[in-house]
Formats: structure tokens, C-alpha cells, sequence
């Protein structure tokens, strides 16, 4: 869900408190990531999931098709290949 800032920025909504639990979730990394892949910032995206990757997450979420937006960006094939996916 997304909401605006007041600059009219497109914001996910409470993202700045996902991204302050990170640390204690590492699966909030990948919904992070989908976030700022329904807003089309596909290099937070990638950072994002890089953190996953760095925590331990579940892989699997990759595979989602709210990741379709990805499958064409070079860094997300090769971080299909590091997790073992098919890319």
C-alpha cells in the first residue's frame, strides 16, 4: 500500500518502520524490497533483497510475480543464481 508525502512523493506506506525492524525480521527485507518494487525503485529493491540475502531469508519469495518487475534486471538474475533459483 502506498501512501504520499506531504512533498507529494509516493511513499510505501509505514516503510520507515519496516526498514527499522529489519534487523529483528529478516524476512521484512523482501517486503521491503516488493515495496519499493510497486513504486518502480528498482535499485532499493535490489538493495533490499541483497539484505535478505545477507540475512538468511527465505529464498522461495523470489518467485512471487509481484517480483515480475525485476526478472529483466541483471542483478536480480544473478541474485536468482547466488539463492539457487532459476532465473
Amino acid at each position: 500500500m502506498l501512501t504520499r508525502s506531504p512533498d507529494g512523493e509516493k511513499k510505501p506506506l509505514r516503510y520507515k518502520d519496516l526498514e527499522s525492524r529489519h534487523d529483528q525480521n529478516p524476512s521484512l527485507d523482501a517486503d521491503i524490497a516488493l515495496a519499493y518494487v510497486g513504486l518502480g525503485d528498482q535499485d532499493q529493491a535490489i538493495s533490499w533483497l541483497n539484505k535478505g540475502y545477507e540475512a538468511r531469508f527465505k529464498a522461495s519469495i523470489l518467485l512471487r510475480p509481484a517480483f515480475d518487475p525485476l526478472r529483466s534486471d541483471a542483478r536480480f538474475k544473478e541474485h536468482m543464481r547466488r539463492v539457487g533459483l532459476p532465473g
